[in-house]
């Protein structure tokens, strides 16, 4: 059969450039074709893995242990415009290495008309990163452990990294495409995997999460050229631990800044399912004149769906509450607080004095999947106290 260059060209939708001396045939724009897109992914696939098998691991250096190092000082000195010598401030601070650990002191003063006032803290943090049962302990002036840290002079001591890693876990992902149809899964334009849908026209991915928002592009290509393209949200709140994780915290001392006499905390969390996490402790202030405050407290954090996050707080005494996240993708996001305050409590440390109930809600759309599109957002908010109701609507957007 013999079909001419013009025709073929036409046919496919190229250009058809014919070299009679040499007997050659050159296509041109053939970005279209389902071979040539077939050929480019594979191009993709391979660069993708040889860049993973490239990737460098450097080694962690260990810490030269000392009982004391190197030592930072710094000094701040403020006067006021309208009256500087009865208007002054003076802050001193010193940092140094003490037994492994971060020794801070910090000194400040203040003079104005009213009077002179000085305060002093003092404080020093260790952290491990080789042990399980133990990798902070914290003495002298800091914040106490828990939910609803309230600051103290006293100890803390957990087994939290100091620096949480950003990398959460790896979780399935599912979804749908036509029967042997080639699916590509991108973050932030980097290709992180593929697969191809099997006969039962599904695929899947084990994808890397992380903390916060985890945006995906699922690509799939058909044989003859279709492309498909979806937008995914998967949310990852600071609320959950990975599977398995348990952590705790202990804190006890005395109170700072606060109308009490001294607090402590006992706080315990556990990865219990790869999409649900528990909290629970106690935490008691004891005061003078005004009775103690004891409030055990517990928290669900659940993952029903990709989509979905809820989240289950309450405080016996203070307060409960729950925050639903409905988020299919980063183009669609809706938001849902409520909290129910406890009454009845004199001088409450947590939850409010003044509220009774507050409830809080916002909606976002963009109807085009591009970070340029238009978009609409709604927020709304409703606070109630024993003698005022006070509401908020605001709606913005661009056309």
């Amino acid at each position: 059969i013999y079909v001419s260059a013009e025709v073929l060209g036409y046919l496919f939708g190229v250009r058809v450039d014919v070299n009679w001396t040499e007997l050659t045939a050159l296509i041109r724009r053939t970005d279209h074709l389902p071979s040539v897109r077939r050929i480019r992914r594979e191009s993709r696939r391979e660069q993708a893995l040889s860049n993973r098998s490239a990737a460098a691991v450097f080694p962690l250096a260990p810490l030269d242990e000392r009982a004391a190092d190197g030592a930072v000082f710094d000094w701040a000195v403020t006067l006021g415009s309208r009256d500087p010598l009865n208007t002054t401030g003076a802050d001193l601070g010193l940092g140094l290495q003490v037994l492994n650990g971060s020794l801070e002191v910090r000194h400040g003063e203040r003079s104005t008309t009213a009077g002179r006032s000085d305060w002093t803290r003092v404080s020093w943090l260790r952290a491990w990163t080789n042990r399980k049962w133990l990798r902070q302990a914290r003495l002298g002036h800091g914040f106490a452990t828990g939910p609803a840290p309230r600051g103290l002079f006293g100890v803390a001591i957990t087994n939290a990294p100091y620096l949480r890693p950003s990398d959460f876990e790896y979780q399935v992902l599912r979804g749908s495409a036509p029967g042997g149809w080639d699916v590509e899964l991108y973050q932030h334009q980097n290709l992180v995997d593929y697969t191809t849908a099997d006969r039962f026209d599904a695929y899947r991915f084990e994808v890397p999460l992380r903390y916060g928002p985890n945006p995906f592009e699922v690509i799939a290509y058909g044989p003859a050229g279709q492309v498909r393209r979806s937008r995914i949200a998967y949310v990852v709140p600071f609320d959950r631990l990975p599977q398995g994780q348990f952590e705790y915290g202990v804190s006890g001392g005395v109170c700072e800044n606060d109308p009490c006499q001294g607090q402590l905390n006992l706080d315990t969390r556990y990865g219990l399912l790869p999409g649900l996490s528990l909290r629970g402790g106690l935490q008691t202030f004891w005061r003078d004149t005004l009775p103690d405050l004891w409030h055990p407290y517990a928290t669900i954090a659940a993952q029903p769906s990709r989509s979905l996050n809820v989240v289950l707080e309450g405080f016996a005494g203070g307060y409960a509450s729950g925050r639903l996240v409905f988020a299919p993708s980063f183009d669609l996001e809706a938001r849902l607080a409520h909290t129910e305050y406890a009454d009845r409590v004199a001088a409450p440390l947590i939850g409010s004095s003044i509220l009774e109930r507050q409830t809080n809600a916002s909606f976002f759309w963009r109807p085009q999947a591009t970070n340029s599109a238009p978009f609409l957002r709604i927020d709304a908010s409703r606070y109630e106290t024993a003698n005022s109701v006070n509401q908020m609507i605001r709606a913005h957007g661009t056309g």
